[in-house]
């Protein structure tokens, strides 16, 4: 039985990243790391580690309802836990647990946002920051110079 670890941190995105990847023919074990999003600190001064702690796992059970239909369909089987650390400690941690090299990074990506790399080997893409304020700039320009 193949297995494979998938860093999730949206349900319909995964699913379409995993889709290709299913065979039926070969049941596969699917080991789900789920990426609940982020509170602020300013988040963190209301609310108690403890309730964090339950939203971040209810958050994640939602996650799971939605794809577990979809990738357990011709014998897969799902497992699935959420991200308490850092990602490649985690992913470090899965791999020595199921014995497994394939990782796939199934989040979906969010503008302005740089996600942690999944393994220190990963080479880190440069999200650039500027592209939102610079796209704003321009299109205030084009308005000046329009409405004049």
């Amino acid at each position: 039985m193949e297995k494979i670890i998938v860093v999730v941190n949206d349900a319909e995105y995964a699913l379409q990243m995993v889709a290709p990847m299913k065979n039926d023919a070969n049941p596969t074990q699917w080991v789900m790391l789920v990426c609940p999003p982020k509170f602020t600190r300013h988040v963190s001064r209301w609310v108690t580690r403890q309730a964090l702690s339950s939203w971040r796992n209810k958050w994640s059970q939602e996650l799971i309802d939605v794809v577990k239909p979809v990738m357990t369909v011709g014998g897969d089987k799902l497992h699935w836990r959420c991200v308490d650390g850092t990602l490649p400690d985690e992913i470090r941690r899965l791999q020595q647990e199921y014995g497994t090299q394939r990782v796939l990074d199934a989040r979906r990506p969010k503008l302005g946002v740089e996600q942690q790399p999944v393994s220190a080997s990963q080479p880190v893409t440069s999200n650039n920051s500027w592209s939102v304020p610079s796209g704003m700039a321009v299109m205030g320009a084009v308005l000046i110079a329009a409405a004049d």
